[in-house]
């Protein structure tokens, strides 16, 4: 199973043309006959057609990013990625109000998983870096 992971954001048609022709020619990624997986964000499904052209692809809410809340509602000003490792680990610990907790998180991956092999078919999946790596923990472990 190959899996891709490409933070790209395009916002206009020559951008994604651009992007599109760059990423063939620098990674070799062309339309394939492989099962692209794409969450339902609109920036993973852009980035697929940026990677594999205008291949099928099956978006599920299964491959959607992990959902983090801030850990507080006091007006506190911090960096980005202060916020983001926050909220990161108080989703390991389930706790601080996270909207999803690890445990449905680890049973989402599961199901994705399940999902893919299901097709018994190559597959490759666009989706986010923290997820992402939660797939491949949960994988692992398999």
């Amino acid at each position: 199973m190959a899996v891709c992971v490409f933070n790209v954001k395009v916002q206009k048609r020559d951008d994604r043309i651009r992007l599109q022709r760059h990423f063939q020619k620098r990674h070799r990624l062309t339309e394939t006959d492989d099962l692209i997986y794409t969450s339902t964000l609109s920036r993973s499904i852009e980035t697929a057609i940026c990677l594999f052209g205008a291949c099928p692809k099956i978006s599920s809410p299964l491959f959607d990013e992990v959902p983090v809340v801030p850990f507080t509602k006091l007006p506190l000003l911090l960096p980005t990625p202060c916020w983001d490792r926050m909220g990161r680990f108080l989703w390991r610990f389930s706790k601080g109000g996270q909207p999803e907790p690890k445990k449905a998180t680890l049973r989402r991956a599961n199901l994705a998983i399940d999902l893919i092999e299901s097709k018994k078919k190559d597959a490759r999946v666009v989706s986010h870096a923290f997820y992402m790596r939660t797939l491949f923990n949960v994988l692992e472990g398999r």
